[in-house]
């Protein structure tokens, strides 16, 4: 009874973290303690919507977790990701809700909840990562000597005139 009760209570403080409502975006960017995930970007689950999907089996497919994940709310984007190697599954994936407050349904339903043999891990995730771009790539693999010479050519081409 009384590790019940701590369960609850540790449900209730990580279902209070996702869903900050009227808080400042300072607020929002607290570490949970629980799980040890920060939000990078000052988003809880609930005002993103994107879920990080952890402890699937290798033959989940995208198609799998639209029907888990499609009875909480439409969805929007579903990723498995795949090893480019090997082929298979990595054991994790994303799911992106058109309503953001969909997202805390399923979290709160599924987290720990068996599929397919294994008990599911959900967590908030991050905003997707930008691909650099051509020139954002050169600049961030260049020297530093190289970045020197370019500044110093830059410089020179502006005394000039």
């Amino acid at each position: 009874e009384n590790k019940l009760k701590k369960k609850q209570d540790k449900e209730k403080r990580r279902l209070k973290l996702f869903s900050r409502k009227g808080k400042s975006k300072t607020d929002a960017t607290t570490q949970n303690k629980d799980d040890g995930s920060s939000d990078e970007e000052g988003q809880s689950v609930g005002e993103s919507g994107r879920l990080f999907v952890r402890n699937l089996s290798y033959t989940t497919t995208e198609d799998d977790l639209r029907v888990l994940f499609g009875k909480y709310g439409e969805l929007s984007e579903v990723h498995v990701s795949i090893d480019t190697i090997t082929k298979k599954s990595k054991c994790f994936g994303f799911v992106l809700f058109l309503i953001p407050m969909d997202a805390l349904t399923a979290l709160s339903a599924l987290d720990g909840k068996p599929y397919q043999g294994r008990l599911l891990q959900i967590l908030p995730a991050q905003g997707a990562k930008k691909k650099m771009g051509d020139a954002d790539y050169q600049s961030a693999t260049s020297s530093f000597k190289a970045k020197q010479d370019e500044a110093r050519r830059n410089s020179k081409s502006t005394k000039s005139c």
